[in-house]
C-alpha cells in the first residue's frame, strides 16, 4: 500500500513514514494508513509502527480525517476507489 500511494502522489516511500507535515505528504500517508486499516484491518497500534512509530491514536484521526474526505470530495473519493483498487489487484 505504502509503494502505490507513494507511485500515485510520486513521492518516495520514505516519506510515508517520515515526520515531516507538509500537507501533501500527510494527506498522502494519512491515506495509505487508511488503506492499510481498511483492506488488511491492521490494529491502529501496528500501523503506526509501520508508519514510523506513529501513536494509535495518530492512526484513527488519519482515517477519520480521510473518511471525511471521501464524503466531502468526490474526485478524492475516485482517487481513493482507483488506488484500492490497484492494492486489490
Amino acid at each position: 500500500m505504502k509503494q502505490i500511494v507513494a507511485e500515485y502522489y510520486n513521492i518516495p516511500v520514505k516519506l510515508l513514514i517520515s515526520k515531516t507535515r507538509v500537507a501533501n505528504i500527510t494527506i498522502a500517508r494519512h491515506l495509505a494508513m487508511f488503506l492499510a486499516r481498511t483492506l488488511i484491518d491492521e490494529p491502529f497500534s501496528r500501523i503506526g509502527i509501520e508508519f514510523g512509530g506513529k501513536d494509535h491514536s495518530t492512526v484513527m484521526n488519519a482515517c477519520q480525517k480521510i473518511e471525511i474526505l471521501i464524503k466531502n470530495n468526490k474526485e478524492f473519493a475516485k482517487v481513493v476507489h482507483l488506488l484500492i483498487a490497484k492494492c486489490q489487484g
